[in-house]
């Protein structure tokens, strides 16, 4: 007599809050039943307990805004973005060894190319000041003759 009262109350607080009538009887059966209670009833019970948990689940998440599948789809933007970020800088990085390589050359070509220009110069200034020096020594030379 217990058992049918603890069943039947089960029965009551489940269809006052809402659960259908099918679903309450399966629910508060199997549960009156225990575990002596038939596979059948058990497996019944088990399958709506599930459905019952997810659907509170999906409510939780409509309402909350934290559904499974926006979370998944949230990692997976932040997951490209990262991803994107990181092929960035690594093409950024490889642009600026490439343009510092490409700087360096050109430097050492320049410098190369004027110390090459300096010596020329430097050769150039030394014939020409030894030309004027023996051309002024010639004319003092051919002046003081001449006196």
């Amino acid at each position: 007599m217990a058992d049918t009262s603890r069943t039947d109350e089960l029965f009551e607080m489940l269809r006052a809050r809402g659960l259908r009538k099918r679903a309450a009887r399966v629910l508060s059966d199997a549960a009156g039943a225990g575990r002596s209670g038939a596979a059948a009833s058990q497996q019944t019970a088990q399958r709506l307990i599930d459905d019952l948990r997810s659907l509170a689940d999906e409510l939780e998440g409509r309402i909350t805004g934290k559904s499974p599948t926006r979370s998944e789809a949230a990692k997976k933007a932040a997951r490209t973005r990262a991803r994107k970020a990181t092929a960035r800088s690594t093409a950024a990085k490889k642009g600026a060894a490439t343009r510092s390589t490409a700087a360096k050359k050109t430097a050492a070509t320049r410098s190369t190319a004027a110390k090459k220009g300096a010596a020329t110069r430097k050769r150039a200034t030394t014939k020409s000041s030894t030309s004027r020096a023996s051309s002024t020594g010639t004319r003092r030379r051919s002046s003081a003759k001449k006196t």
